[in-house]
């Protein structure tokens, strides 16, 4: 997860499974050597003084959103 000028909105965002999330710390993000080997790159929204979330509450938010959408999928399937 990380913004970027081509990044997808989280929750608009649909993935082929197996996934694999490439997660960088607050301060330095991801490097440009990893956002240059992913497929694309997500990003959740925040608002007001901040301008970034902990790693690991971005984390608990894309991974639920993700096995949401991966639970829907087996749903619909049946």
């Amino acid at each position: 997860m990380e913004l970027t000028k081509n990044s997808q909105l989280y929750t608009e965002t649909t993935y082929a499974y197996p996934t694999l999330f490439v997660l960088g710390n607050e301060t330095l993000g991801v490097s440009s050597e990893a956002l240059d080997m992913v497929n694309f790159s997500v990003h959740l929204p925040v608002y007001g003084m901040v301008n970034s979330l902990n790693v690991a509450t971005a984390a608990s938010v894309i991974l639920y959103d993700t096995a949401r959408k991966y639970l829907d999928t087996l749903e619909t399937a049946c």
